[in-house]
């Protein structure tokens, strides 16, 4: 029977799922059933997992030798002892129900929590709502007040969309028109540079080589600027 003290709200598996008898060595010293994740103490005594740890949250010692022992001291089993552990075959613990699976002990967890006959997994409702529901859900589900609540949650997320939208276009416009003024700004800066550049050359004069004979006239002209202001232009060279 199961330690004195012990609550056997955890507890390893029933012997009578397993396919074949279950030695000794493989139950459990504190809640007496088959190993659901067997841990082994320094002292080597082998416990269910959940079983040890609610154990050594009140007490400091092996439930079995009584010699000192706290979680950190706890550790794997050896690779001996799980090889042998893990052939042992059992059956689902919904076979009550139906279920007719059989798994190594170490992989029966993962399909009853996926298992058909779990009354706490989800499965797709057989009226063809689509609400994903539990056995137990399933007699208080209303399909119709399923489909107008969705059809609530579209038109919400419809809403919430068209609201995106139009700050997009608000924001949209505020980009043209931002654009459209850098335009005009980049328009009258060029505009500038262009008169400033046409003021620039007509403050100087540009003095290139004639290949042709100056006339009278010519030499009469005066260069604008600089020292010679008052020379006239030698006979090679006329004002452009």
């Amino acid at each position: 029977r199961p330690i004195d003290g012990q609550n056997t709200s955890h507890m390893g598996f029933a012997e009578q799922r397993f396919t074949t008898a279950v030695d000794e060595e493989f139950r459990c010293p504190i809640c007496r059933d088959v190993l659901d994740e067997p841990i082994t103490a320094q002292c080597e005594h082998v416990f269910c997992r959940a079983c040890i740890h609610e154990w050594l949250s009140r007490e400091q010692s092996c439930p079995v030798g009584r010699q000192p022992l706290k979680v950190h001291h706890l550790q794997d089993v050896t690779r001996f002892f799980r090889n042998y552990y893990t052939k042992l075959e059992i059956c689902c613990d919904f076979a009550d129900s139906g279920c007719q699976f059989v798994a190594k002990v170490d992989e029966i967890k993962a399909h009853e929590n996926q298992c058909p006959f779990n009354p706490d997994v989800k499965t797709e409702c057989p009226n063809g709502c689509t609400a994903m529901v539990t056995k137990k859900e399933l007699s208080a589900h209303d399909c119709v007040q399923y489909l107008k609540n969705i059809i609530a949650d579209k038109n919400a997320e419809i809403s919430r969309m068209s609201d995106r939208e139009s700050d997009y276009k608000r924001k949209l416009l505020d980009f043209q028109i931002t654009i459209k003024t850098k335009n005009s700004e980049i328009n009258y800066l060029n505009e500038c540079l262009f008169e400033r550049r046409n003021q620039t050359s007509d403050k100087g004069s540009v003095i290139i080589p004639s290949t042709s004979r100056p006339t009278a006239s010519d030499n009469k002209q005066r260069i604008p600027c600089g020292r010679h202001r008052n020379q006239r232009l030698p006979e090679p060279y006329h004002r452009v």
